[in-house]
């Protein structure tokens, strides 16, 4: 009441009161407003998190299905090298059966020493993958270069080491028993 002794207005306080009040509201609700972001800042990084954990998995899901479709076309190359050698390996032991039934030797004794097989002329396609390949090329390369598998180019290579040794031992064979 000293306000209102020293000569001031009643009405002039109320206004004054009024703006105190509605200052004091509005940082309360700032505060309330501040609290919510809070949450929702909270809520924010957790769904960031959360997104970025879905793309590091699916990173490594892609990752996962590249690395077994790798596996999956090497066992394949592997598969089919060992069927072209199987199939190469069978049609030359049935050329050397005909061969020894055409002799007349006896196919049923694996003791007797057959003479030496003539040489069939190289193919020339296999001529160039061999001659690619003392040139330092990889099997890949002279696939691309032949329109063959790689599969099949391994094989033929390999077989060629096979047959260059295999006719190295039966030449050895053939001047002991000379």
């Amino acid at each position: 009441m000293t306000i209102l002794a020293a000569g001031y207005d009643p009405w002039v306080l109320i206004p004054v009161l009024m703006t105190v009040g509605i200052a004091l509201m509005l940082l309360a609700s700032r505060r309330r407003v501040s609290g919510k972001s809070a949450i929702t800042d909270h809520e924010a990084r957790s769904r960031a998190i959360s997104a970025r954990n879905k793309l590091q998995v699916r990173g490594d899901m892609e990752r996962l299905l590249v690395d077994l479709q790798e596996l999956s076309r090497q066992i394949n190359a592997s598969i089919d090298t060992r069927f072209c050698k199987l199939e190469v390996l069978i049609n030359n032991a049935d050329e050397r059966i005909r061969q020894l039934q055409a002799l007349g030797l006896d196919t049923q004794n694996p003791t007797d020493h057959p003479p030496a097989l003539e040489h069939k002329p190289v193919d020339p396609q296999r001529q160039m993958m061999y001659q690619l390949a003392d040139s330092g090329k990889s099997p890949v390369q002279i696939a691309q270069a032949t329109n063959k598998t790689a599969g099949e180019v391994e094989l033929i290579l390999a077989l060629r080491h096979k047959t260059v040794d295999q006719n190295s031992q039966d030449q050895h064979i053939d001047h002991t028993i000379d």
